[in-house]
Order: structure tokens, then sequence, then C-alpha cells
């Protein structure tokens, strides 16, 4: 008889076959294995398919309280469900189940956050100063092409690792293989190009199709983390926000695109946005950029601040 185990290889293989990502494979699997450690503790008994087949309202609602106490935020929490869910589904479609409490189940409502991008004045200074931050120049070649890319294409760090040295020659555009691999045309402008040759004809491996654009030190594709800390270690010798990641730079590329040129279609194309409401937000971004320049500069907005403090201050 098929057990809890077999069954989640099965949904592990099922959701390569639905073209999710390796990071939420094992982001729904963790989660998986959370609510089995928690099953295991809060009923003194082990997670088993007839159990899990038993979970209750009640249940999850304590797995979430419980995360809640662990200090997981609402977003990994929400997270957390959709996993549990697709699991359930999964269930569901092998007619393992008719139905379930998680099928029931709401998500918690998440807060809507804004973008946090970095100004045009400091995207210019990471661009063209970060490679000074590595001894070894042909690491700090590889840092300035890879944030430059980032910035000019609002490509995902994901995606930009992810390429091989043959999209340099494609002309003017690059394929990139965003989610659910679904592929996208960016522009490249020529600089850009530029400083990728350069740094692809100083650095120490293979140059060749198939290669990675991005090497490690160790001749091996580049990793993310390697990446962040690069541009962690930028930000915090020059004292720049911690919000300052290589994710910001793509909404540092939308926004500054938004401000200057109010292409919806165009910005969403480029980020590969599924639906045009995931771009909508860097209006938001702008109509409150917009603001704070006309309180910052109009004379009357300021008198009126300032009458304002002044009511506040005698109060």
């Amino acid at each position: 008889m098929i057990n809890l185990e077999q069954l989640l290889c099965q949904w592990q293989l099922k959701l390569g076959t639905l073209n999710r990502s390796i990071n939420t494979i094992k982001a729904y699997s963790q989660d998986f294995f959370d609510f089995k450690f928690f099953y295991n503790d809060h009923h003194n008994t082990t997670l088993t398919l007839e159990n899990f087949k038993k979970v209750t309202a009640q249940d999850i609602r304590a797995w979430l309280l419980y995360q809640r106490k662990k200090g997981m935020n609402t977003r990994s929490s929400a997270r957390g469900l959709a996993g549990l869910k697709s699991f359930t589904q999964f269930l569901l479609s092998q007619q393992i189940l008719e139905d379930h409490a998680f099928f029931h189940s709401r998500s918690p409502k998440l807060q809507k956050t804004l973008p946090r991008p970095v100004s045009i004045e400091q995207a210019l200074v990471i661009t063209n100063t970060i490679q000074n931050m590595s001894e070894n120049a042909w690491v700090g070649l590889r840092n300035q092409a890879l944030m430059q890319l980032l910035y000019y294409t609002g490509m995902r760090i994901s995606e930009a690792l992810n390429l091989n040295q043959r999209c340099l020659n494609s002309g003017q555009f690059i394929t990139v293989i965003g989610k659910g691999k679904k592929t996208r045309q960016v522009p490249i402008i020529d600089s850009i190009r530029e400083g990728l040759v350069h740094y692809l004809k100083v650095q120490p491996f293979e140059n060749a199709p198939d290669a990675p654009l991005f090497y490690g030190e160790m001749g091996k594709r580049l990793q993310p983390a390697i990446a962040q800390k690069a541009l962690r270690d930028f930000r915090r010798a020059n004292g720049m926000p911690e919000s300052l990641t290589p994710h910001a730079l793509r909404h540092s590329c939308a926004t500054h695109l938004m401000q200057s040129s109010h292409d919806l279609r165009g910005i969403q194309e480029l980020l590969g946005h599924a639906s045009l409401s995931s771009t909508q937000i860097y209006t938001q971004l702008d109509e409150l950029s917009m603001m704070n320049t006309y309180k910052a500069a109009h004379p009357r907005a300021r008198k009126i601040g300032s009458s304002k403090e002044a009511s506040v201050a005698e109060k």
C-alpha cells in the first residue's frame, strides 16, 4: 500500500512537470515537512496518510498560529498554505481523497507593500563602481557586468545567472527564460553587451556558447547567494540601505522606466509579468514620487505644510 512519503515524491515530480521552479518545489516540500513536524508534536503521533486525511480546520488554524509564534511572516505562511493545498489537490487528482480541510482554508490576508527602488544616482554608483570592491580583477568586472544587466534590463537574478554565453550572439535582444519556463525577449544596449564581452575576455574559464555567462570563482555557474553577498558588501561599505538587493535593481529599472515613459504594457513585457496588475504597482510608486516632488517644490504646498505643523505645535 502506498504511503505518505511515496506520495510526497510523486507530488514533487508532478510539480516539476507543471514547470514549477526548483525553489518553489523546495519551499513547498519544506512547508510540508514543517506541517508534519507540527502535527507529530501537536497530536503526539506520526502523520500518516490516514491521519492526513483526517486533518481538521482546527489543526490548520493551530499550525498557522504556531508559525506566527515562531516569527514567520504572513507571506511565508500564505506560501506554506498554498503548498499544502497543492499537495492535497494532488491527492484529489489521484483519487486518494474527495475532500479535505485544506481546500476550505483561507490564506492569510497579505498586506500590500510597495517595492523599494534605489534612486537613479544610487543605481549609477552601484553599476559603475562595484567592480572596485573585489581584489580579483575579473570578479570585479563580473559583478559590474551582472549589476548593469540587472538594472538596465530588469531581469530577475535567477534569470540572469541561468544565461549561457550564446545569448550574446542574438543581436540586440537576449532570450530570457522566466517563471513557468516562459521565454521573453529582453533588449540589451551596446554598453552593457560590451561590459559582458570584456568580462568574458579576462575571466579564466571556458568561453563557449553553452558555457555559463556568469562564472563563480571555482569555475562553476555563479550562485545567487554569491551575487547577493557582493551587493550586500557594497551597500554596507557605502552606507546604502539594507533594502538594496539584486531584486531591488529590477524594481529600480521598472520604476525609472515608468517615471520616464509611462509605458505600462512595455514594462510588463520587459519584466515578464503574466498579469498587468503586477506591473501597475510601479504606477503607484510614480504617483508617490510626483507627490513628494510637488510637496518639496511647490510654494503653496510648503506653506500649507508649515501651517499644519504650526497648528499641531500650538495644540
